[in-house]
């Protein structure tokens, strides 16, 4: 009896053959590894919310994440061979970002220290084949639908979804929740935060559009049907600027995709025109004691009003502050996080920059800006170089590979887009969504060998 059920690991390479109860299974550990990854992004908001020990819980799920990632890559290849020029980037900007943070005080940015080391390790270890990432992609999807899913009922029935959310979530969490629903953010299973849960569904919305072309016709319709859920639960969100963000982000990709083709360009211009003014003016006005609408409507009542949160003239004030603290402090900022610190004096309740790129400069000054910003730009740079070449050299590589090259392309525009307008550069779960995405282009550079050099 004793040796009926056994796991033989003797044999470790990225297709690990696991002996149990006398069966052989077969395990991609790559494949379980990203998976791992994407599952740890997706349970954030309820790790963070109500379990104590979820500092043990994050560390032990990404520890498990990377080594099953770093088996695939102990096989003797060599170093220069590994490593990408993205890589060397991030490298040099993760190490000037540990720096501030040590010179900032590490026990108040030790969560910024352990994701900033996650995402980087991700992306040093994660070059596998597209087909690997199939799993993390299913789950992000399931992941977009719940989320999108969260946000619509909390809408619909308020009170209800409050009461039982309320059973899971801690006391700070519930003030939180019914702070946000009275201003009209509902962020559903994003808990206390409306932006964790649209992350989600914009991923999902990138997902759905990259893979779209591979989709059976049931499948498409179903993937129709969600791209409407997610839509809904983007404005169930309040989160005005991820939902024009998203928009734009595919807007981009998708002309990108059929350049060449300009009356169809010309069409698809003049109808996000006209769906960015419906959305963000006609409906708002027109149904503006509809709760869905509220926060829209807020963006043209309150444009000038500098107190309103959210207004365009506060975040100018805050625009403002920013480049003042630039000025004083051009080359090397003013400090990790610490616009909020010295600007708390001057607002009812602590507020960031609103842009990224502002707080880069206050915060890190010149110095800091181009090393932060040297691998995002180039990072996509490059993935337009690669998703360009794909286009035109479809019968050579796996198709996988162009609807990979897709969503990362996507979710970078998304990415550079939304740090006009908040921090997705200081909230974690953007900023393990973009490692992910990056990673993908990480992975061809290594893997296709007959890609052309930078």
């Amino acid at each position: 009896m004793k040796h009926l059920c056994k796991i033989n690991l003797s044999k470790i390479t990225d297709e690990t053959e696991l002996l149990i109860c006398g069966k052989r299974i077969s395990i991609d550990l790559p494949s379980v590894g990203i998976a791992v990854y994407a599952l740890f992004i997706i349970t954030q908001p309820w790790l963070a919310c109500f379990m104590e020990t979820r500092a043990v819980l994050h560390i032990a799920i990404v520890f498990l994440a990377l080594v099953l990632l770093s088996v695939d890559n102990i096989k003797g290849l060599k170093l220069k061979d590994h490593l990408s020029k993205v890589d060397l980037f991030w490298i040099l900007a993760f190490a000037l970002i540990v720096v501030y943070i040590f010179l900032g005080g590490i026990a108040a940015y030790k969560f910024d220290l352990f994701y900033f080391t996650v995402g980087t390790l991700f992306l040093l270890l994660a070059k596998a084949g597209i087909e690997r990432y199939h799993p993390a992609m299913r789950l992000l999807k399931i992941g977009a639908i719940v989320y999108a899913s969260g946000s619509i009922l909390q809408h619909l029935f308020t009170d209800s979804f409050n009461r039982l959310l309320f059973v899971f979530a801690s006391t700070s969490s519930q003030i939180r929740i019914a702070e946000l629903v009275s201003g009209y953010y509902y962020p559903g299973f994003g808990f206390g935060s409306p932006a964790t849960a649209a992350a989600y569904m914009v991923v999902g919305l990138g997902i759905i559009f990259a893979f779209w072309s591979s989709r059976t016709k049931q499948g498409k319709i179903v993937d129709g049907f969600l791209i409407t859920l997610m839509f809904i639960g983007l404005l169930a969100t309040g989160k005005r600027s991820i939902l024009i963000w998203a928009v734009a982000a595919l807007y981009i990709t998708y002309n990108f995709l059929i350049t060449g083709k300009k009356n169809r360009q010309l069409i698809l211009a003049i109808s996000l025109l006209l769906a960015i003014l419906i959305f963000l003016y006609v409906l708002p006005m027109a149904f503006d004691e509809i709760p869905i609408f509220q926060r829209f409507a807020s963006l043209v009542l309150d444009f000038d009003d500098g107190e309103a949160p959210g207004s365009v003239a506060l975040r100018l004030r805050h625009y403002q502050d920013a480049w003042n603290l630039f000025l004083e402090n051009p080359l090397f900022g003013v400090g990790w996080r610490q616009f909020i610190v010295l600007t708390s004096g001057f607002y009812p309740r602590g507020y960031s920059v609103h842009n990224v790129y502002l707080q880069l400069l206050s915060e890190m000054g010149t110095f800091g800006f181009i090393i932060i910003m040297l691998p995002i730009i180039y990072g996509y740079i490059r993935t337009y170089q690669v998703l360009k070449s794909l286009l035109v050299r479809r019968h050579k590589l796996n198709p996988l590979w162009k609807a990979g090259m897709t969503f990362s392309f996507y979710f970078q525009t998304f990415f550079l887009l939304y740090c006009l307008t908040e921090n997705p550069f200081y909230n974690i779960i953007y900023m393990l969504l973009y490692f992910l995405a990056v990673s993908l282009l990480n992975a061809y550079i290594v893997i296709e060998k007959d890609c052309f050099r930078i």
